[in-house]
């Protein structure tokens, strides 16, 4: 289940195939369940995951113990772009939401490639352009829409990123 082919997703898939099989070493399969935290805040980071089938949100924490979703990623994107920004670690928690899989590589891969290659970046910043775009149409939806349109957003949300 290593082939391009198969690899789902979408951010893994736009690689030029020389980075593709530079990184494909460094791929490891794994079985996310619901409920399992990918990150946690304030914890050092060492691994961004590629969700195929997953389905993650990341979650903000008040002090109080209240929470929100800020975003959700699936087969498009990745969990852990921020520490391509630089970070050691995140404020949000990605929480797996829909049980499947995803390819987890080390950071230090990821960065080597990030860093080492202009195509890289292009496709990770344009990730990062979406998931801006999609954190914002979110905040509008929880401010000015009805409980019912924002239940319609997050049914949609969930079937965009399944098969």
């Amino acid at each position: 289940m290593s082939s391009r082919q198969t690899v789902s997703n979408h951010l893994l898939t736009l690689l030029p195939a020389p980075l593709y099989t530079a990184l494909q070493p460094h791929f490891e399969w794994v079985d996310l369940k619901v409920g399992q935290v990918l990150h946690a805040p304030g914890k050092v980071l060492s691994h961004v995951y590629f969700p195929t089938t997953a389905i993650v949100s990341w979650m903000y924490f008040l002090e109080n113990g209240d929470s929100t979703e800020i975003a959700m990623t699936g087969r498009e994107g990745m969990v852990g772009l921020y520490l391509l920004l630089g970070s050691t670690s995140t404020h949000n928690q990605a929480v797996v939401q829909t049980a499947g899989s995803a390819i987890r590589i080390r950071l230090s891969a990821v960065l080597n490639s990030f860093n080492g290659d202009t195509a890289v970046q292009r496709i990770l910043l344009q990730f990062t352009q979406a998931l801006f775009a999609q954190m914002g149409q979110a905040t509008v939806c929880k401010k000015h829409h009805h409980t019912e349109e924002q239940l319609c957003r997050f049914l949609l949300s969930i079937l965009d990123r399944l098969s």
